[in-house]
């Protein structure tokens, strides 16, 4: 026991206070404590040197490269561990109320112990023995033990708990009786602040009202220790401060070496790192800190404000004590808490007098609470008027004039200053002013000139943030002011370091700096070869930041301004690859190239030319050749921009006379299309540019056009230069003649739609998100250029509709909005008699177009966009509403086939109109109106909006959806409705970006419908993908066309990208089948796409460039056959693009490799498509693929991971389809399988892996009747083979008859199988409990799965209570679906809430259980409706993301309809909803005694 003691005794003070009082708090069913990290400590000069290291870090890391630069983007907000919200329907009454008593009869003993000691030692009682700061840790730890669990305990009626507090009080006023009259005090109070700070409360209102409210028996404790101690230090400062300096070492010296020097002047550090440390320090801190919480506790209404009461005595402390509260000072007056004016002027004239004080003008802690006095009253003097601005601007001056130019402020000083001239850049940017004073933003620049590394690294960190207080426009004015003040000393390499990092900063943040941000980076490490790794560190920070893959893809953005601006002096072997990423010049001469080629022959750098082939390991001629579309471009355009007294030889005549007249013509032919592209896309600002077309009569039209749009909206904002090189608009019809002029076109009858529509996408293309709006804007601006001369082929059929398409995300971004409105109202007027053929794509358009405009009308105005322009942004997008509104309501189309599309055309546009930011379902308004429409449309026979179309608009008006508050509210709230529509919400809910509360909406409307029928439509019981397939299997071209139609439908994807990809393939296939006189592709476009996009794919009389032919890597067989990679989520696309390799001669085929490897799903959705037509081809040769794939098959079959499982889904969809295609030379269907060689019964295994157990039992039946052919004994074993397999399938379709055609063996194993599939369950119980019997007598394993049947049959006899007693006694419990089920139902039907179900979940059963877990333990309405909700959500998720059986979605099912009608029954308000509620449930009993 004696050692036991002093075990306890020496290890008690390292337990933890707050885990002891959460486990306690965990017992009686509360959430768990958390305080915030103490600001201070008592330590030494090794904590001190950790400390500074601490500050440097990031610094140092940088200078030494010690981290790749991207893990710490991103991290600010990730770094504090997410805390678990309180539930509040943890806790269960009936289980906890023992466990508090428990521990209230056990701690009240204890406390009545350590009465009996404290009253000892107050009394001084004879052999009590000595205070020791060890015991009194120990009594103080339980106090505060008492004082945090005493609101959980006094919940319990006793005797015990009432009288707990009280307890706990007497002990604490006989402890302070007994250390005020202890010879050791000093060290005990010491002891005793050391024990209480870490439960002290951060000092904000918000902290400060929720300790008083939540802890108030923990404010009284401190509140009456400080009302003891602090009395006990004042008189001791007293006696101090009249006493000689000796006396008081004199007085203290028995109190050890750490009381001795407790207020020496000594100890009293200048320098920030050590004040934090100091033990004086955190005790003066730590004395004020109670003392302020003991006045708050005396008057509770002075909580949010700094009592002046308790300033009056701060203030009255002695300057070394001010300056030991550094930590408090500043925490307490940074914070929200209230001062009055009056006592502000007085803390600041009082701290203020310090730094006069010849002690403290140079002291460091001084100087930074001055500082931070000022960062903290910065709203009161900032304005210039207040009490305050006086003193404030005396020390304003005093720091930037004196503090500075003597040298007085170290680098911790001047940091805090930085922080202060930001903060006052935000809030009173006009304050220095007043005091004939420079801008905050100019100081700051010149501290970043004049500073240490340190100081530098401070500012340079949080340059960026400035440029957010100015408009766009004038960013690259104060780019150039930075630029100035940054380190460009080439010797200086910690200073060109920093100039890196705060370019990289400045790029990474600001879209309008990027291009400069990026050069400036690129050209440092020319002149200072030794910044390569900073510069690359910078770059990859700036790539990581615009989430591009790599450096490598920064590059391709600014390659043309990079390359333009170095080789002008520069030469090509001196680039800095390395910053980018590349491996050597070589990769990055082959990456850009194209622009790297054309300005050296812009240029007239034939020896550069010469050199730059070599290096390429080709010629000139053929380097010119490959990239000829732009090298002419440049070429031409420069020609024609030169004044003619500097024309030398011309770029065109050069390069005609390395190629060779005729390589040359025929180079022009070839890549015509590319250099029209290239020529509009070289265009720079220039406005306004009709003055230069007017002058021209046969640009008149271009002119009246531009003006045309203009007057419907435009911008006149100036934007910055364009990304080198670029040449003024009004040579642009001069450039586009002279190229026409070399061939047999004719310049004034260039466009057509294929040509319009390749340019605008080439444009479009070239808009990153990562260049800004600025950049966007200016991309419009040539898009506007390219219209005008167009003319009518712009503004009809296709050509019209991608315009729209694409300049729509633009008209809801505040710098593009005006030129973006003014585009489309003209396109929608001019293109009228176009779209009135096209009522799908107006109700598409309109949809999106008015919802984000909804969204963008609600949005606030952004810092960096001028407020005049803001506002005349916004009405001009009103009133477009407003005109587009009108547009809708008169237009009218012969294409819309009856009235109810009619209706629907009208009933859409009409909601969309009025509809608000966000969606929602209820009864009445516009959104719910507007979901409504959309939904019958997707289940109408003629439907009137594209599928893209209706999943944008869902995505759009749901992604921010609110839940109808009750059922009766719902728009769809009657039985009939909900089941007519639960089909077409549950494939809307496979959108993407839907928010929970949609879906917890849509889970309420399905599982209403299945409560009210039991009907499950068979579409969500389909396995395979086949109904989406093009199945036109009379026709040889079947696959084509579903290749055409799968191309036609990614044109109108939101991404440009994608869209263009589609296009150009479109263009090559319609082209070429043109060309080469494909007939069937022919037929096959002319019957799959659309005659306005038919119309732009072909591109006669030009011929197809270059641009519309995508490179891609090709495929290695091994990275496509081999067994492990069909587990690779690429699979899809390796396999169908190694398969197109070897088909050179297929026109369509050889015009996807772009889409399959650049658009994620297309290899997906085309791969049955792509299989069908390569064993198609083979079919007249060796039939290479059928063997390798067949051959690959039998492997594959066999692998059963998740991806795989997904791929093998896809095979199998495949060959479902070919079933359905025609084998050339067929006798029969049956012949079909035959497409390739399949081991029936494996796929039939393979089948089931992937959930497609219908497709299953067709290959079994396949191998069946190829048994009848096969020998009688392979016969049998194939049939014995597959019982299992059948029983499986049979299990899991629904048809429950169909279990019962399996012939099977009389066997006890096959009878208690089919006796828990029938669900007998006493049948089941007499012979599961026979063989239960049997197995434990024989010491059988396998006794543990007949205990856990024995549960499930035991609940489903309504013997819960038994099931759940032996659920309890099993002794090992495993996660199986079944498990998990049987536990929850068995606790739900028992009415045990105390079952731990805490996070999202998948399993009906378990949602069940928590919706009616918080309809007990609930204390709010809301709390159990949102319960409800997320039940619905989870289960969607789940059915959603998972291939489920058809049992198993019923069971989902089941448990929507549970969910749904508890929801119900919680929205019940009065009696006669409740009557009509159960005749409701009533009604829905007929279907359920009717059995499937």
């Amino acid at each position: 026991m004696l050692a036991d003691t002093n075990f306890i005794s020496s290890y008690s003070i390292h337990v933890s206070l707050l885990n002891i009082a959460n486990i306690i708090r965990t017992a009686c069913g509360d959430t768990e404590l958390s305080f915030p990290k103490i600001s201070q400590t008592i330590s030494g000069p090794i904590a001190e040197t950790i400390l500074l290291l601490r500050e440097r870090e990031s610094v140092v890391k940088y200078l030494l490269l010690l981290n790749d630069g991207t893990s710490s983007l991103g991290l600010e907000s990730s770094r504090e561990v997410a805390q678990p919200k309180p539930n509040a329907i943890l806790r269960d009454s009936t289980s906890t109320l023992t466990t508090t008593k428990l521990i209230t009869e056990l701690f009240y003993s204890k406390l009545e112990e350590i009465e009996g000691l404290c009253s000892a030692w107050a009394k001084k009682v004879e052999g009590a023995g000595h205070v020791t700061p060890g015991k009194l840790q120990s009594v103080v730890s339980c106090l505060l033990l008492g004082a945090l669990v005493l609101p959980q305990l006094k919940e319990v009626n006793t005797r015990q708990s009432q009288e707990t507090e009280d307890v706990i009080f007497r002990i604490l006023a006989d402890l302070t009786e007994a250390l005020k009259t202890s010879p050791e005090s000093q060290s005990l109070y010491d002891c005793l602040l050391r024990s209480i700070r870490g439960y002290l409360p951060e000092l904000t209102s918000s902290s400060l009202g929720q300790f008083s409210t939540e802890f108030p028996y923990l404010h009284r404790l401190i509140a009456e220790i400080s009302a003891s101690l602090y009395p006990q230090r004042v008189d001791l400062r007293s006696s101090r401060q009249g006493n000689d300096p000796m006396d008081i070492d004199d007085e203290f010296g028995s109190q050890g070496n750490r009381s001795n020097t407790n207020m020496n002047i000594a100890e009293i550090s200048r320098r920030e790192s050590q004040v934090v440390l100091q033990p004086s320090s955190f005790y003066s801190d730590t004395t004020q800190r109670l003392h302020l919480l003991q006045q708050l506790h005396e008057d509770k209404n002075q909580i949010g404000l700094i009592p002046t009461s308790f300033l009056d005595s701060f203030l009255l402390l002695s300057n070394r004590e001010i300056i030991s509260c550094r930590c408090f000072i500043r925490e307490m007056f940074s914070s929200d808490l209230i001062i009055s004016p009056d006592d502000a002027v007085s803390v600041v004239e009082r701290i203020g007098a310090l730094i006069e004080q010849s002690t403290f003008l140079s002291c460091e802690v001084a100087l930074n609470i001055c500082l931070d006095l000022m960062e903290g009253f910065i709203e009161m003097w900032s304005n210039g008027d207040g009490e305050l601005s006086s003193p404030a601007g005396d020390l304003y001056k005093f720091y930037l004039n004196k503090g500075l130019s003597r040298n007085l402020l170290s680098p911790s000083v001047q940091i805090t200053l930085s922080r202060l001239l930001f903060r006052l850049a935000q809030v009173g940017e006009n304050f220095p002013e007043t005091v004939d004073m420079g801008p905050p933003n100019t100081s700051l620049l010149s501290i970043l000139e004049s500073s240490p590394l340190p100081v530098k690294f401070f500012i340079g960190a949080r340059l960026p943030g400035i440029f957010g207080r100015y408009v766009l426009k004038t960013h690259e004015d104060m780019f150039v002011n930075v630029l100035e003040n940054l380190p460009s000393n080439n010797t200086f390499l910690e200073g060109i370091a920093l100039r890196l990092f705060v370019l990289g900063e400045v790029a990474r943040e600001w879209p309008t700096l990027l291009r400069r941000g990026i050069y400036h980076i690129f050209e440092t490490p020319g002149k200072v070869p030794e910044s390569k790794k900073h510069a690359a560190y910078s770059l990859k920070r700036v790539a990581a930041t615009l989430k591009l893959d790599d450096s490598m893809q920064l590059f391709d953005l600014f390659a043309s301004q990079l390359l333009y601006t170095w080789l002008d002096e520069g030469v090509v072997e001196e680039i800095p690859f390395e910053i980018f990423g590349f491996p050597s010049l070589e990769a990055l001469l082959h990456r850009c190239q194209a622009d790297v080629v054309a300005l050296m022959v812009m240029r007239a750098q034939d020896e550069a030319l010469l050199s730059l082939a070599t290096t390429l390991g080709t010629t000139p001629a053929q380097l010119v050749q490959h990239n000829f579309s732009k090298t002419l471009a440049y070429s031409m355009a420069h020609d024609i921009s030169m004044p003619k007294g500097e024309q030398s030889q011309s770029g065109e005549s050069r390069l005609r006379k390395l190629l060779g007249r005729e390589i040359f013509l025929e180079s022009v032919y070839f890549n015509f299309a590319d250099i029209i592209g290239t020529f509009v896309s070289l265009i720079d600002q220039e406005d306004p540019i009709e003055k230069w077309w007017a002058k021209n009569e046969d640009l008149l039209y271009a002119a009246e056009t531009m003006v045309s749009i203009k007057q419907c909206g435009y911008s006149d904002v100036v934007l910055g230069a364009n990304q080198q090189p670029t040449f003024r608009p009004k040579y642009l019809v001069r450039e586009i003649t002279l190229l026409c002029s070399r061939t047999e076109y004719d310049s004034s009858n260039l466009w057509n739609s294929a040509l319009v529509v390749a340019a605008s996408r080439r444009l479009f293309s070239n808009i990153h998100k990562a260049l800004g709006p600025l950049y966007a804007c200016s991309v419009l601006r040539k898009v506007r250029v390219l219209i005008c001369l167009a003319g009518p082929h712009a503004w009809n059929a296709y050509p019209l509709e991608m315009l729209l398409h694409s300049i729509r995300p633009y008209i809801v971004d505040t710098e593009c909005a005006d030129d973006a409105l003014g585009m489309s109202q003209f396109l929608l007027e001019q293109g009228y008699a176009a779209l009135s053929k096209s009522p799908s794509f107006v109700a598409g358009y309109a949809l999106t177009t008015l919802a984000s405009l909804r969204v963008f009308l609600e949005t606030t105005q952004s810092s960096t966009t001028q407020e005049s322009q803001f506002k005349a942004t916004m009405s001009k997008a009103q009133k477009f509403h407003t005109w587009f509104a009108k547009y809708l309501e008169n237009y009218d189309s012969d294409a819309l086939k009856d009235e109810p599309q009619r209706d629907a055309f009208r009933a859409i546009t009409k909601s969309a109109v009025h509809v608000r930011a966000a969606g929602n379902a209820e009864q009445g308004t516009h959104e719910s109106r507007l979901l409504l429409e959309i939904l019958r449309d997707e289940d109408s026979g003629s439907r009137l909006l594209s599928s893209a179309a209706r999943k944008l608009a869902i995505e759009m008006l749901c992604c921010n959806f609110t839940m109808p508050a009750t059922s009766g509210a719902d728009f769809m709230r009657s039985d009939r409705d909900s089941q007519m529509l639960a089909k077409t919400i549950w494939k809307s809910c496979k959108s993407q970006n839907l928010s929970n509360e949609y879906l917890a909406w849509a889970g309420r409307v399905i599982g209403r419908g299945f409560a009210s029928s039991g009907h499950v439509d068979s579409e969500l019981l389909r396995e395979s993908q086949l109904s989406n397939y093009c199945q036109d299997s009379g026709s040889e071209s079947a696959s084509e066309q579903g290749l055409l139609s799968l191309l036609q439908a990614l044109t109108s994807d939101s991404s440009c990208t994608r869209a263009g990809l589609a296009e150009s393939a479109l263009r090559v296939i319609c082209s070429e089948a043109a060309a080469q006189g494909d007939n069937a592709l022919l037929g096959a476009c002319e019957k799959t796409l659309s005659d306005q996009l038919l119309q732009a794919c072909y591109w006669l009389p030009y011929r197809t460039p270059p641009s519309d032919s995508h490179f891609v890597d090709k495929v290695r067989e091994e990275s496509v056959f081999s067994p492990v990679l069909i587990q690779e989520p690429r699979w899809p696309e390796n396999v169908t693009a190694y398969l197109i390799q070897n088909a050179p001669k297929s026109i369509i085929l050889n015009a996807l490799p772009p889409i399959l490897m650049g658009v994620e799903g297309f290899a997906k959705e085309a791969f049955p498509y792509i299989i069908h037509i390569i064993l198609l081809i083979e079919r007249r040769s060796q039939q290479s693929a059928k063997r390798r794939l067949s051959g690959a098959l039998k492997h594959w079959f066999q692998i059963g991971s998740a991806i795989a499982r997904d791929n093998i889904s896809l095979l199998m969809n495949a060959i479902l389809y070919l079933r359905t295609q025609q084998l050339p030379g067929e006798n029969s269907i049956a012949d079909r399988i035959q497409w390739l060689e399949l081991d029936l019964t494996l796929a039939s295994s393979a089948a089931t892996k992937c959930g497609m157990y219908k497709t299953a039992l067709l290959f079994i039946e396949l191998s069946s009747s190829e048994g009848v052919r096969s020998s009688r004994r392979s016969s049998a074993i194939r049939s014995q083979e597959s019982t299992d397999l059948l029983l499986s399938i049979f299990e899991n379709i629904d048809d429950p008859d169909a279990y019962y055609g399996v012939s099977q063996n009389a066997s006890l194993t096959n009878v208690l199988a089919r006796l828990e599939y029938e669900k007998d369950g006493l049948k089941s119980l007499a012979f599961r409990g026979a063989q239960y019997d049997s197995h434990i007598r024989r010491g059988d394993t396998t006794a543990v799965v007949d205990s856990q049947s024995l549960v499930g049959t035991l609940g489903s006899l309504g013997l819960s209570g038994l099931s759940y007693a032996l659920l309890q006694n099993q002794q090992s419990l495993d996660s199986s679906s079944n498990a998990v089920d049987t536990t929850f139902d068995t606790a739900r039907k028992l009415e045990t809430w105390n079952l731990p179900a805490l996070g999202p979940t998948s399993n009906p059963s378990v949602a069940i259980y928590k919706a009616y877990q918080a309809w007990n333990q609930g204390t709010e309405l809301s709390v159990v409706k949102q319960v409800v909700w997320n039940g619905f959500s989870d289960i969607i998720q789940d059915v959603l993301k998972n291939e489920h059986s058809a049992s198993s979605l019923r069971s989902h099912l089941g448990g929507l309809a549970t969910l749904a009608e508890l929801n119900d029954v919680v929205d019940i308000v009065n009696s006669s909803e409740l009557d009509q509620l159960l005749e409701t449930f009533s009604s829905r009993t007929l279907w359920m005694k009717s059995g499937r």
